[in-house]
């Protein structure tokens, strides 16, 4: 029973890995567009960034939430 406890865990970790990396990959994708457009400079990327991130990680945190039910 535990190494099925842990084995969950150890999955579950793994999804949340891969989510946050899946984010990372997104919000760069769109941080890169914003520069090309003119949008955004790469001057002031590290106040972009980070807000950028937190709204798909949320998004993504959302999406993943609905599909469990």
């Amino acid at each position: 029973m535990n190494t099925l406890l842990a084995m969950a865990g150890s999955a579950q970790r793994w999804n949340m890995d891969k989510a946050k990396k899946e984010a990372i990959q997104v919000t760069k994708e769109i941080v890169v567009k914003f520069i090309e457009t003119g949008r955004v400079s790469p001057s002031n990327i590290s106040e972009v960034f980070p807000a950028v991130f937190e709204v798909v990680s949320s998004t993504v945190c959302e999406d993943e939430t609905e599909t469990e039910e």
